[in-house]
């Protein structure tokens, strides 16, 4: 029958059937008076079952498009059904999702720190809301997960499950060494990459040849090795001294003050005490050795700059492998590093220890303090 889907059988019926506005001719198909009930239902007319002449005419074409747009209706019906079902369905997926998701990853903050809190803001950045969030300053009570994110020492030290992935940021001075345990041990440096540091370091200071290191962590120790061996790569010396403890500081000072252009010390707890960093800026300037840093706020207080990372992106970096680790990336290092580098420099100090800015440092540095 012209204007229904090829789909439609209609070689039960005998034709033709007369004009719906008077009625409808016997029909030879199943339970037809049922189907005349139903027509009559849809339609609103009175619709009656009688004779008619053989042939086709001008009220069978007025059939076939009554029954095109009843075909139409039905299948709008049951498309309307389909959808409803399959929302339904997806709803229920997306849910259990969710569920299974705030399962997988549980995000341990130290306390309400704004440090850990920005952090925080980061990974709800990459991963969205769908994960429980433990403040260890309010309770104890830390669920297990295929993935935990650290914020802070404490709740880095705290103890998991040895088969518990940890990807742990703004930890200062704080190393998971793998052991025996089944999982992953990643950690957000707070400070760039080596290589990005130094090159950073070469652009404040174009004329830096050596570069004095000290340090007392031995949390440490691999990245100043790496520094090391990238210092070649940009034309740098590295004077790297490990300090036994902060008491050594003086003596440290002393024996690399005629044997570097600038002095850099990493967010290493142990050596950045107040007492400590103190004496360091009080070098820099009567030496007129610049002092660099990697922990932002340290500029304000007597660095001559510093070359950072950003809590929020180390949030957001723990949460993008939370992501990679649970599609089973095995790709991933134990050490990770921020691409945005945060350089803030304080230019009383950078007079005052002998450092010319160039426009194009002043440009890109991210604050400059008067």
């Amino acid at each position: 029958m012209r204007g229904l889907p090829p789909t439609t059988d209609f070689s039960d019926c005998t034709l033709p059937i007369g004009d719906l506005s008077d009625g409808l001719c016997p029909m030879k198909y199943e339970g037809d008076q049922r189907f005349a009930e139903f027509l009559r239902a849809r339609t609103g007319s009175d619709l009656r079952m009688r004779e008619c002449p053989s042939g086709r005419s001008r009220p069978e074409k007025t059939l076939d498009r009554h029954l095109n747009r009843l075909y139409t209706t039905l299948n709008m019906a049951k498309w309307a059904r389909f959808c409803r079902l399959h929302l339904c369905l997806l709803t229920a997926a997306l849910f259990a999702g969710a569920n299974a998701f705030a399962e997988d990853v549980v995000v341990v903050v130290s306390s309400e720190l704004a440090p850990y809190q920005e952090a925080l803001a980061g990974v709800q950045e990459a991963l969205g809301k769908s994960f429980q969030v433990v403040d260890l300053s309010k309770t104890d009570n830390v669920p297990s997960a295929r993935v935990v994110i650290t914020i802070g020492g404490r709740a880095t030290l705290r103890p998991y499950p040895s088969d518990t992935n940890v990807i742990y940021c703004v930890a200062l001075g704080v190393v998971l060494k793998p052991g025996h345990r089944k999982g992953r041990r990643i950690k957000i440096s707070l400070s760039p990459a080596p290589l990005a540091m130094l090159q950073t370091l070469k652009r404040l200071q174009p004329d830096l040849k050596r570069l004095g290191v000290l340090w007392n962590s031995d949390s440490y120790d691999g990245y100043i090795a790496q520094a090391k061996l990238d210092a070649e790569k940009v034309g740098l010396t590295l004077e790297s001294r490990r300090l036994d403890s902060p008491e050594d500081l003086p003596e440290a000072l002393r024996a690399v003050r005629s044997r570097v252009d600038a002095l850099w010390v990493p967010p290493d707890p142990l050596l950045l005490t107040e007492q400590s960093f103190a004496g360091m800026s009080d070098f820099s300037v009567s030496n007129r050795i610049p002092l660099y840093v990697s922990i932002d706020n340290l500029a304000d207080k007597g660095a001559t700059a510093a070359i950072a990372t950003g809590f929020r992106d180390m949030g957001h970096k723990a949460g993008d492998i939370a992501r990679s680790v649970l599609s089973g990336d095995s790709s991933i290092g134990d050490n990770a590093y921020i691409d945005r580098i945060i350089i803030t420099i304080n230019e009383s100090y950078a007079s005052k220890t002998g450092l010319t800015l160039s426009p194009a440092i002043r440009k890109e540095a991210d604050r400059l303090i008067q």
